[in-house]
């Protein structure tokens, strides 16, 4: 079982306990935002957990500034950082999923001209199947109480800021635990090495 394995099914890894400290903190940071900047701050979050991620399984980039990840660039899209973490086996495919969904929902929320609501029946079902697998998790649990407290906020909002510490905490997590990459060869231009 690797390292990730033992992440995924072990909530009392030392890395999974420090972000579960750490999700209450998160949660109140979304909560003071509202509705639109909840969306928006709890994507731009995982966007950079997702590069972090990628950034601890790779070679370091040796010439300084790592420009991979600029907006003009490969990696410079939430979507592009997702596929990327999905095809090196980093996150599941119920994970992708949910990034994918909540990428959408903040697509709509960034670009929209009306008020936009995590009440739209669009949101509510694009965000129902990855809430469920969210909900399985020791950190949506530890947040619940913080959250239910939280009378006076949305019950969709208070839903979606648990499903957001979620991912940023197993993900934030996982950069800790992960080995960096270590290809079974290497190519060089006089050889192949194993």
């Amino acid at each position: 079982m690797s390292q990730s394995d033992s992440l995924q099914t072990n909530s009392e890894h030392p890395a999974v306990m420090a972000a579960c400290t750490e999700a209450g903190n998160i949660a109140a940071q979304l909560l003071k935002e509202g509705g639109r900047g909840a969306v928006l701050l709890g994507a731009a979050r995982l966007d950079l957990a997702l590069e972090k991620l990628l950034k601890a399984s790779m070679h370091p980039h040796t010439g300084g500034d790592d420009n991979l990840f600029d907006p003009d660039r490969p990696l410079g899209t939430f979507s592009a950082k997702i596929a990327l973490c999905f095809r090196l086996g980093l996150i599941s495919k119920e994970v992708e999923h949910a990034l994918q969904m909540l990428r959408k929902v903040r697509n709509e929320f960034a670009h929209s001209f009306e008020d936009s609501s995590l009440a739209d029946h669009v949101h509510r079902n694009r965000l129902s199947k990855p809430y469920i697998e969210a909900r399985k998790s020791a950190i949506w649990a530890s947040l619940s109480p913080l959250l239910d407290a939280q009378t006076q906020i949305p019950k969709e909002l208070r839903e979606f800021i648990a499903f957001v510490v979620t991912l940023l905490s197993y993900m934030e997590a996982g950069v800790h635990v992960l080995d960096a990459f270590n290809p079974k060869i290497q190519i060089t231009f006089t050889s192949i090495r194993k």
